[in-house]
């Protein structure tokens, strides 16, 4: 019994010092070094392995990054940040893919009213190419969430269709 209590006290050690930390620190000093090196010395400081495809990662990309036991999800973003690239780490790995562009939402307000000044009701406001949309209160009243400079399409039965730029 004893043998085995040790045993598996042992396998756990093993398996506990060969998973990589969630608080991984790394030490780098690259001048104009390939991302290649660069991710290779990452993997070498941490046990993370990079997963990565060519495009949009070139790992001939030359990189300058300087950085002194600090976290690796702030050096990842020092490296990659500037090539238009973003890593996130998964289960032992690095995966490096494009950045993804986020696109700044306002809420926009607004009035619909017909030629006589008087409010439509239940008059659908879509953003063009898109699902979303809202429609008039009993004053004509709306309220939509989009992007800066999105394409608006009124529409009511009865009505002639009309269509407005979001913050123009």
């Amino acid at each position: 019994m004893a043998k085995t209590v040790k045993l598996i006290s042992f396998i756990l050690a093993l398996l506990l010092t060969s998973i990589p930390s969630m608080a991984q620190k790394v030490t780098l000093k690259c001048n104009s070094e390939t991302l290649a090196n660069v991710m290779a010395s990452i993997e070498k400081q941490t046990g993370y392995v990079f997963n990565y495809t060519q495009p949009p990662v070139n790992p001939e990309t030359k990189v300058t990054v300087s950085v002194e036991n600090e976290e690796l999800e702030s050096v990842l973003g020092k490296v990659f940040g500037g090539l238009g690239l973003e890593a996130k780490i998964n289960a032992g790995k690095v995966y490096v893919s494009k950045a993804q562009m986020t696109v700044a939402k306002a809420r926009y307000k607004g009035q619909v009213l017909d030629s006589y000044g008087n409010p439509v009701i239940g008059a659908g406001i879509i953003q063009k190419g898109t699902t979303n949309g809202v429609i008039t209160d009993f004053d004509g009243n709306f309220e939509i969430e989009v992007s800066e400079g999105s394409t608006l399409v009124v529409s009511s039965m009865g009505y002639e269709g009309a269509t407005v730029v979001a913050g123009a």
